[in-house]
């Protein structure tokens, strides 16, 4: 029986792209790493009828940035931005630290 190798991190580095960038210290990573999955979660769950294959989220020492890929064309990014700042409620219950700024592609 051969290896089985994640077909995503196989090609992370090389023809894609992380889904987060960011670094934190050892004390604080894992807090980071939960957020980031229920801030995903959370988003996903929002705007599923908008067809969000992809949610890419970026971290510096003051900010938090999510970029939203729409798949839908038939939304209009005006809603998918009405209803993610909608939820930016809850994203901020999932980002305990900060509100984050959610833009769409």
């Amino acid at each position: 029986m051969g290896q089985k190798v994640n077909p995503h991190g196989f090609r992370v580095g090389v023809i894609k792209d992380w889904d987060s960038r960011w670094f934190a210290k050892d004390n604080v990573f894992g807090d980071t790493l939960v957020e980031d999955y229920n801030l995903r979660r959370t988003l996903k769950k929002q705007l599923a009828a908008a067809g969000v294959p992809k949610i890419e989220i970026e971290r510096d020492a003051s900010k938090v940035r999510v970029h939203i890929h729409c798949a839908n064309p038939a939304w209009s990014s005006a809603r998918v931005a009405q209803r993610s700042r909608s939820s930016a409620s809850s994203a901020k219950r999932c980002s305990a630290s900060r509100l984050p700024s959610i833009l769409l592609k």
